[in-house]
């Protein structure tokens, strides 16, 4: 970074600084890449604005989005998701950042919104032929939130999600897959088979080697858990969080 400041590549400096926070956010420091990307937005504004900077600029506000996500700060999460569509030019990155947008209302369970705009990505990622990861991420999702509203496609939509992501080995997207059919399984008791995807998942979140993965993988299976000193630890996190 410094290297790239002292030639006055101020742009390179910003891309550097977007390397160093994506892979601090795959290491769960997700205050430290917040710190990092808000660095490098601080250095695009003193940039002129072209395709180049507009791009760094909008990757920046979807990550700060995907952080403040993470760390449950919903609303600053929209408003930078919002930001970075402001200033998307082609499908490909818009559907990214309304596919996020999208989990923030499954999360706050605003379920019926969540299904009204995932319905939208899932139809406009066929129609446009996106990549066939995408056109899985989109039907995963959406397919997760009429779980939740007891709609009947809801798990066959999972499970063809599911299917693509393993014939394409993306692995990130199999986890998302196992712990989406983990929460599925759990909300319904049928804890045998939350077990089985739970423990698929966590297989997965080991061969990634992501510190957020494997987290979010052993919680799955803390929850599962019948253990009672469990639970309460679990009903601590989520108070403290």
């Amino acid at each position: 970074v410094q290297e790239h400041l002292l030639q006055r590549d101020t742009l390179a400096a910003v891309q550097d600084l977007r390397l160093i926070a994506a892979g601090q956010i795959e290491l769960g420091l997700l205050h430290e890449s917040e710190a990092v990307a808000v660095q490098a937005l601080e250095y695009t504004d003193i940039l002129e604005l072209n395709p180049a900077t507009k791009e760094a600029k909008m990757a920046l506000y979807n990550h700060l989005g995907r952080i403040y996500r993470l760390l449950k700060n919903y609303s600053n999460s929209l408003h930078y998701f919002n930001k970075a569509l402001g200033l998307v030019d082609n499908t490909r990155d818009s559907l990214l950042i309304l596919n996020n947008r999208a989990l923030i209302h499954s999360e706050e369970q605003n379920y019926e919104r969540a299904q009204t705009e995932l319905t939208t990505i899932y139809q406009k990622s066929t129609h446009h032929k996106m990549e066939i990861t995408k056109i899985a991420r989109a039907l995963d999702n959406l397919g997760f939130v009429q779980g939740k509203l007891d709609d009947p496609d809801g798990l066959s939509n999972m499970l063809n999600a599911l299917n693509t992501r393993i014939q394409e080995n993306h692995k990130p997207g199999i986890y998302s897959s196992y712990s989406h059919l983990t929460e599925y399984y759990r909300d319904r008791n049928e804890n045998q088979k939350a077990y089985f995807y739970a423990k698929e998942g966590y297989k997965i979140a080991r061969s990634i080697n992501s510190a957020a993965y494997i987290e979010n993988a052993l919680t799955h299976l803390l929850k599962i858990s019948k253990d009672t000193v469990v639970s309460e630890y679990l009903r601590l996190t989520d108070s403290i969080a």
